[in-house]
């Protein structure tokens, strides 16, 4: 058994994707598969590499998420320091945008639950990709009615903006008190 409501030790190999190991030697040669996802979008790719093949695709794969999330960290650090010398709330908005933005990709690709969250399958079940998405947009829509300087004075989707964010607010308290 594996998957993301087991810890991450649970897989055969411990990778970002669920990969199984199949004995090409012997006589038998059926395999089944049962996946049992409910309540949830699933998108399946069955690909079949050699060792050698898997290696090599996982190393590249591996380095561009590294350079990434490195980037990611020092975009970080620099708009922490930027906003501690200017005390500008518009540097925790964008550090918003950007850890939310992370914390989807982390979700998205498997990688959060390798590194951040493996002993703790629970968080996969509050569908972190999508819960952080929501978060990001709010982020994202504050920040902006920030920068551009929206204000009720000067702008008619002002309250509704508001109103919206509110409403996204209100429907993930939802989804945490009753999920």
């Amino acid at each position: 058994h594996t998957g993301d409501s087991f810890p991450f030790e649970s897989r055969q190999i411990p990778f970002l994707n669920w990969i199984f190991g199949l004995n090409t030697t012997g006589e038998n040669t059926d395999y089944y598969l049962l996946i049992n996802k409910e309540y949830e979008t699933l998108a399946v790719t069955f690909k079949l590499l050699s060792e050698k093949e898997l290696l090599n695709k996982s190393q590249n794969k591996y380095i561009l998420w590294g350079l990434l999330f490195g980037l990611t960290i020092l975009i970080v650090l620099i708009n922490i320091f930027i906003w501690l010398a200017t005390k500008d709330v518009i540097f925790i908005y964008f550090l918003g945008v950007i850890i939310t933005s992370a914390i989807h990709i982390l979700g998205a690709t498997g990688l959060g639950f390798q590194y951040i969250w493996p002993l703790f399958p629970v968080i996969n079940s509050w569908f972190p990709q999508t819960f952080s998405l929501w978060i990001n947009l709010i982020f994202q829509l504050v920040f902006l009615q920030y920068f551009i300087g929206q204000t009720p004075q000067n702008s008619k989707i002002y309250f509704w903006i508001k109103y919206f964010i509110y409403s996204i607010v209100f429907a993930l308290v939802l989804f945490v008190i009753f999920h």
